[in-house]
């Protein structure tokens, strides 16, 4: 339901649209929600994959923030943009986790640029009008929190010589989680060193160069253009990013002048 109702939202958000549909996959194991590309042959679609297991437990006002994330406008355009531009080299274009549980078995992605757009998206959802209800609103805050809490614990565990106990018990705390929830977080965080850290490091770049974007062009912003250039270029680190928005904000400013 939520991913019809942002889908048709899209065009007044983003001028380039993937030809890739959005499958949504039903699992029985792993996160609450993950997204795996498509393949370049188009024969299997981009798959929003969420975890239908004790629903009894699970905050079906988190529903919309995680469409947004995991599959549109978030990893799936993201995912599927990159993978249709066939002028990016391949380490940019093919970015799919095939087993999300072998996080540290794989070559290194640009995870702030991945997450902090995804976690950017969960924000957008307001401006697009997605969260219709105080319960919803309140979903997207929580797990903002939870992203935020991420911050402290991953750093806790790697830099400060937390426990994975203490982390668990600080992560209960300040996000009301389930435990068995917290548990798996923390342990996938003592996993994974930094990758928790990413969301919020890259959605604040995000943020920061579009505050920069509409600062410099005033009513002559395209919000639309804007995001056609932060998914042009595939996955990216945040400093190459900042520089390719610098880049457009000099050519707009060129063509307004002339």
């Amino acid at each position: 339901m939520f991913v019809e109702q942002i889908h048709g939202l899209l065009p007044k958000f983003f001028g380039r649209l993937p030809q890739m549909p959005l499958e949504v996959v039903k699992r029985r194991s792993g996160p609450a929600a993950y997204y795996m590309q498509g393949t370049v042959d188009g024969k299997r679609p981009g798959r929003f994959q969420v975890n239908v297991t004790r629903l009894e437990t699970r905050p079906k006002y988190e529903m919309p923030a995680l469409a947004l994330h995991e599959g549109i406008p978030g990893h799936h355009l993201q995912g599927a943009i990159a993978l249709e531009n066939q002028e990016l080299p391949g380490f940019l274009r093919y970015i799919e986790d095939r087993r999300y549980e072998f996080c540290p078995a794989r070559r290194p992605l640009y995870a702030a640029y991945l997450e902090g757009w995804a976690l950017y998206c969960e924000a957008l959802g307001e401006e697009m009008g997605i969260y219709t209800t105080p319960k919803q609103l309140f979903g997207r805050l929580s797990i903002e929190m939870m992203r935020a809490v991420r911050l402290v614990v991953d750093t806790g565990i790697h830099n400060f010589g937390w426990s994975i106990e203490r982390a668990i018990e600080y992560m209960e705390q300040k996000t009301g989680m389930a435990t068995s929830d917290c548990e798996a977080e923390c342990h996938r965080y003592a996993a994974w060193p930094g990758q928790a850290c990413a969301y919020k490091v890259g959605q604040l770049a995000i943020e920061e160069v579009r505050r920069h974007a509409e600062a410099a062009l005033g009513e002559c912003f395209d919000l639309k253009a804007f995001h056609e250039l932060v998914l042009g270029a595939g996955p990216v680190p945040l400093h190459i990013l900042s520089q390719r928005v610098d880049a457009w904000l000099t050519e707009q400013q060129s063509t307004a002048a002339a």
